[in-house]
């Protein structure tokens, strides 16, 4: 295993409230088709071993002067139980086609 992917099996084992069930491949492979974009490898071998969730608030502290600390809540994933976290919802599919970052909101 990687050493992100160690970091990221860490995180989930220490912070992990809620894990989304993973999808399969051929439903990440139709998520790819219905936005016309292929997703990268890494991307997608996260999709299908974590997939997202929500987290207890692990704090993260910047390794960069300047950037404030913040605090990880939910990464998105596919099926995810609320819709805020899911990445198969029609808000992602308008912030892809209209290039809006969503951290800019």
């Amino acid at each position: 295993m990687s050493a992100a992917l160690d970091s990221i099996e860490s995180a989930y084992q220490q912070f992990c409230r809620e894990r989304f069930p993973r999808p399969t491949e051929s439903e990440v492979a139709a998520l790819e088709a219905k936005i016309n974009v292929r997703f990268p490898d890494d991307f997608r071998r996260f999709l299908l071993e974590y997939n997202g969730g929500y987290f207890n608030d692990p704090a993260i502290t910047p390794t960069t002067e300047g950037c404030p600390e913040d605090a990880l809540i939910f990464i998105c994933g596919l099926h995810a139980s609320h819709e805020e976290a899911d990445i198969g919802r029609e808000l992602y599919f308008t912030l892809f086609t209209t290039m809006i970052r969503p951290w800019s909101w």
